[in-house]
């Protein structure tokens, strides 16, 4: 998939590398951060907890665009001049982030060309994830493409347990349907499914990730 080609670039900074202290923020779990009442206003970068950030369908459906943890960039559409009129970032838990002004950015960006540089690899990244999660919706079941959120969840947010297990805090089955674009209902069905078959286990806490399982459970599909 398009992803793969990351694994080829080089290493470079990351933005952070050439951003100023930014001013820090404290949000509770449910605050909106952001929304077409209340946009956004620059670049943020969570220090602490979970941000959900989506977007809302022509019928009034949420498609939750992706979930960021700490040290993930969110809000860069403030940078190219617009915000999606039904975007919306809230914190999933108690969160804490770094806001950096559009204005500061932009004239930061101008005198240092690899600050834009590094935002822009970001934008080119989230691309290719897209694509692959595109790719995913329209060639892979349901159950399958609630694998690999989980695979890619577990990579990102998890912690390394006993026994090959992976620990992530939980997500409930509402937000993972509409990440993988299917009903709350199917979701926890297979969700059961993955449990029956030892592939994960979960509480409303936190989600366990067996990956090496749930990988050859996939070859298998």
């Amino acid at each position: 998939m398009a992803s793969s080609l990351l694994a080829f670039a080089p290493q470079r900074q990351g933005p952070l590398a050439f951003l100023p202290r930014g001013t820090l923020v404290e949000y509770q779990k449910n605050d909106v951060i952001y929304s077409q009442v209340q946009p956004g206003v620059g670049i943020y970068l969570v220090l602490d907890g979970r941000v959900k950030v989506s977007r809302s369908t022509l019928g009034g459906r949420e498609v939750v665009v992706e979930i960021y943890g700490a040290g993930d960039f969110f809000g860069e559409a403030t940078l190219l001049g617009f915000q999606p009129d039904s975007e919306e970032a809230t914190a999933l838990e108690d969160t804490k982030v770094t806001v950096w002004p559009v204005t500061l950015v932009e004239d930061l960006v101008a005198a240092e060309p690899r600050l834009a540089a590094a935002l822009w690899r970001i934008l080119v990244e989230r691309t290719l994830s897209l694509e692959d999660r595109i790719e995913s919706m329209a060639h892979d079941h349901v159950e399958c493409r609630l694998a690999r959120t989980l695979l890619g969840f577990a990579e990102r947010f998890g912690k390394a347990g006993d026994h090959g297990a992976v620990h992530m805090p939980g997500l409930t089955h509402y937000l993972l349907a509409h990440y993988v674009g299917t009903s709350r209902e199917i979701v926890s069905h297979d969700m059961s499914e993955f449990r029956a078959q030892g592939l994960i286990r979960y509480t409303r806490k936190t989600i366990t990730v067996y990956p090496l399982a749930l990988q050859q459970w996939l070859q298998q599909r």
